[in-house]
């Protein structure tokens, strides 16, 4: 056992370190060396010669992780967490063999630099894993939520303010007793999964700061749950804010701006007790006199917008706007040039290909800028920037040029996420196929009658708009007219709009997305317009979502929802243990 620990000695920053601490510096004779049980930070079982416990939380250790800790049969806490700012940490990766150790109870790795992959932790026995504030990078595996005899007494899972990736597995429904669930500050994309709703002893959610899309599945909020703090804010989450939340009466925290709602927030929400340690419980508005609706707690309205997004909030400037709850910074700009020329910027205009690149000469009309084509009344309704060398996020604020039906920016170098912006332009043709677009299709393009060829015979699919991820075709989408299907590519490819599987590079997306694209969806009756196709697509939206949450749950649920109800209250461990490591900032919103 001795051998194995002086492996976490590692060169001269190891030997001073080792030279500080009871055990750790290898002894000259044998008449000087200490029982390993008595090591600093390490401690064993009653029978004095199996190690239990290694816990070096702020000892300063500079290392990697050694391999051979996995020779560690009995090992139970493991922390190794690094709480000292700028100081020396784990390096390199989380070994295989350690997370195959089948008595781990408790892994703390946080606040270091470690690299890699989240690696399947094997032990049922796991009830805490915080691997928080590292460089981990790539998909969590499906595997990760089962390990090898399933996870059914975790209690605390903190992957926050990593770069991972991917979509957040309907599989996590698995971890029947989770009570904390912070997996904020990431790269996560797609959307929400239902089984969370399933999870009834679950208290604290943190996605924010994500890249998650598409609305609130019918079950994701479930009356029962023991929800206290739920952090959503800062995605690209859609639709309306659910009044189920409003009949959960322990939750205190709920946090849903800097996202793409609509509507109003629901007014069992609007109460004094809810967001109370962040926002003021002064709700006094100078400009009126009047004190404002507690609603404001949870998001600045829409056409108002403020710092935080929630209050306190201001109106939009002139020529500004928001359709949006809780809009934060600034407004979006309702005069097409402005929106332009921040599309101009978005994209990277100065190394534009293409000829006469004339977006920047203030003396004309932006109705004569290339690859822009106005109606008779001035407005913008063509947008055809093709082969056109543009770098960056995709520019959803395109959305806003209120007149705008044909988008082609196709074959160029787009990257981020299509958003619910998207909505708001009457755009009947949209290609974006050939650039390196990541996650979903929002719903409302799938649901838009009319664009490229959905609603056509009351038919829609997502895939109409573009491939999804993971598959290809010729036009980078399919179409009906000219019978071309996106085909599933065997590499991996995890971009939209794809065009040939070949075409995929791994560096240029990250790892793969999930994609849900509902099933083709065919209304019985004739499609009269847009708004009435739009409502019937919406109503089989909501079906397909209830159809797909029953689906989910019996694939990844598997027996979850038979289980009896002792089960879930078997376990009463007091969940501010758990999060006793970590120190609060209510200013910015973030576990510190």
């Amino acid at each position: 056992n001795e051998e194995i620990l002086l492996k976490l000695i590692q060169g001269d920053a190891g030997a001073q370190w080792a030279s500080t601490h009871i055990g750790w510096k290898v002894p000259q004779s044998a008449e000087l060396a200490v029982n390993v049980c008595d090591w600093d930070g390490v401690d064993c079982d009653h029978s004095g010669t199996r190690i239990t416990i290694i816990q070096l939380t702020e000892s300063g250790l500079a290392a990697t992780i050694p391999s051979e800790l996995g020779q560690l049969p009995y090992l139970e806490r493991l922390h190794l967490d690094n709480l000292i700012p700028d100081g020396a940490g784990l390096t390199g990766t989380i070994p295989s063999e350690l997370a195959s150790l089948t008595n781990l109870v408790d892994v703390n790795l946080a606040f270091n630099s470690l690299t890699g992959t989240v690696p399947t932790f094997v032990s049922a026995k796991l009830q805490t894993l915080n691997l928080s504030t590292n460089s981990l990078a790539g998909p969590v595996p499906t595997e990760f939520y089962y390990g090898s005899k399933g996870h059914g007494y975790l209690l605390c899972l903190d992957l926050s303010k990593n770069s991972l990736t991917g979509t957040i597995s309907e599989a996590i429904g698995q971890l029947q007793k989770l009570e904390t669930m912070s997996l904020s500050d990431n790269q996560f994309s797609g959307t929400l999964p239902a089984s969370i709703g399933v999870l009834r002893d679950l208290r604290y959610v943190y996605l924010n700061n994500n890249h998650l899309q598409g609305t609130f599945p019918t079950d994701f909020v479930n009356p029962d749950a023991q929800l206290s703090e739920v952090w959503f804010q800062s995605n690209l989450l859609s639709g309306t804010v659910p009044i189920a939340f409003g009949q959960m009466d322990k939750l205190r925290n709920l946090y849903i701006d800097d996202n793409k709602f609509t509507g109003t927030v629901p007014k069992e929400l609007c109460t004094d007790l809810i967001n109370i340690d962040f926002v003021d419980a002064d709700l006094y508005d100078p400009s009126t006199g009047k004190n404002v609706s507690t609603c404001v707690r949870l998001a600045c309205p829409e056409n108002t917008f403020s710092t935080e997004g929630l209050w306190p909030c201001g109106p939009c400037p002139d020529e500004s706007s928001s359709p949006y709850l809780g809009t934060q910074g600034e407004c979006y700009s309702s005069d097409q040039r402005t929106l332009l020329n921040k599309f101009y910027e978005i994209t990277n205009g100065a190394s534009w290909n293409i000829p006469n690149n004339n977006w920047m000469d203030a003396s004309i009309d932006e109705c004569t800028f290339t690859g822009i084509s106005c109606n008779t009344n001035g407005h913008v309704t063509k947008l055809s920037l093709p082969k056109a060398n543009l770098q960056g996020p995709f520019p959803n604020i395109i959305g806003f040029l209120e007149h705008l039906n044909y988008v082609d920016l196709s074959d160029n170098f787009l990257t981020g996420y299509l958003s619910a912006d998207l909505q708001w332009a009457p755009i009947d043709h949209f290609d974006i196929s050939g650039n390196k677009i990541r996650g979903a299709i929002p719903p409302w393009l799938c649901l838009t009658s009319g664009l490229n060829e959905n609603g056509d015979k009351g038919h829609f699919r997502c895939s109409l708009v573009a491939c999804p991820a993971g598959t290809a075709s010729p036009i980078g989408r399919e179409s009906i007219t000219e019978n071309i299907k996106c085909q599933p590519c065997s590499n991996g490819a995890n971009i939209v709009g794809l065009k040939d599987c070949k075409d995929y590079n791994p560096e240029d997306a990250g790892s793969y997305y999930y994609y849900y694209d509902a099933p083709e969806m065919t209304s019985t009756s004739s499609t009269s317009g847009s708004n009435a196709s739009r409502t019937a697509g919406i109503i089989i939206l909501v079906f397909s979502i209830v159809g797909f949450v029953i689906v989910a749950a019996l694939i990844y649920a598997r027996n979850l929802k038979a289980k009896k109800e002792d089960e879930h209250e078997a376990l009463k461990s007091n969940i501010s243990s758990m999060r006793s490591g970590s120190s609060w900032s209510l200013t910015n919103r973030e576990v510190i």
